[in-house]
């Protein structure tokens, strides 16, 4: 299938590349140890996956929708780590879509096309017809943070529970002179970051209660997830042949780990897991 100019191949990743067992689906930043620990990419995917699921609260006979659900290995985490009922997955990358749709997860209600960040939902997706709504190291891409906040709140029943990771504005990007800002948005940019999907913890607190969120909770994974990550792939990189190495895929994961090194080390952006509450 040829590529359109919004197919979302864009944010495709040659996960092949960071694990020699296969990646299974798994297309993330990771969340690594701290301790001194090595681990594999698979296990740090799922482990940010987890973290997002923990936040969630997912439990037992759950309805989740999974929005940038990627190749969707989350699809199958949530039912088989919290035992929920049943998933429903929305992704803007086509080829993943198809893909899912052609080997689904057992617990998989729904596999939907288009952006998490624009309304009305898909057709097929139920409104508040969810527990939850989870979002694993994609909500960055999103044209805004409010359009991404309306998207949730329009999927979530009463009482139901949003989590996801994010790039938050950390005080030192608040503080910083103009061209730390513009060079920072222009680096933003490059990677796929919409100027809008960046905020201070307050404003995006604001734009989450605007939309009916409540209990909004923000802690930071700067370490696990961008140092991890950076440091992941500086092992990564000297372990694959060199033909690899020189790939257009290499090429963009060792960027996207520059760019981990570069925020970590500044300091003006933080790695967020968000989580909040649909009280309407």
């Amino acid at each position: 299938m040829s590529a359109s100019p919004d197919d979302g191949s864009r944010f495709a990743i040659a996960s092949d590349l960071l694990a020699d067992e296969g990646a299974g689906g798994w297309a993330n930043l990771g969340c690594w140890p701290t301790d001194g620990r090595e681990a594999g990419y698979v296990e740090a995917c799922r482990e940010l996956a987890l973290r997002v699921g923990k936040a969630a609260a997912l439990t037992a006979g759950d309805r989740v929708l999974d929005v940038g659900c990627g190749r969707g290995a989350s699809l199958h985490l949530w039912p088989q780590a919290f035992a929920v009922q049943a998933v429903t997955g929305i992704e803007h990358q086509l080829a993943c879509v198809e893909a899912i749709r052609a080997q689904p997860p057992a617990a998989l209600a729904g596999m939907h096309a288009g952006r998490f960040d624009r309304l009305p939902l898909p057709d097929g997706v139920p409104a508040h017809g969810f527990d939850a709504v989870v979002c694993v190291d994609a909500a960055y891409h999103a044209d805004s943070l409010a359009g991404f906040a309306a998207h949730a709140a329009a999927g979530l029943r009463t009482g139901g529970r949003l989590a996801f990771t994010t790039l938050t504005l950390a005080p030192a990007g608040e503080a910083a002179s103009g061209w730390q800002r513009r060079r920072l948005r222009t680096l933003l940019a490059l990677a796929g970051v919409p100027a809008a999907s960046l905020a201070a913890p307050t404003a995006l607190a604001d734009d989450l209660t605007r939309q009916g969120f409540a209990n909004v909770g923000i802690s930071h994974l700067n370490a696990e997830v961008l140092g991890g990550f950076a440091a992941f792939a500086a092992r990564r990189g000297p372990a694959l042949p060199w033909y690899r190495r020189l790939s257009p895929g290499w090429r963009k994961i060792s960027l996207s780990a520059d760019f981990c090194r570069y925020l970590q080390r500044s300091g003006l952006v933080d790695y967020s897991l968000v989580q909040a509450t649909y009280i309407g």
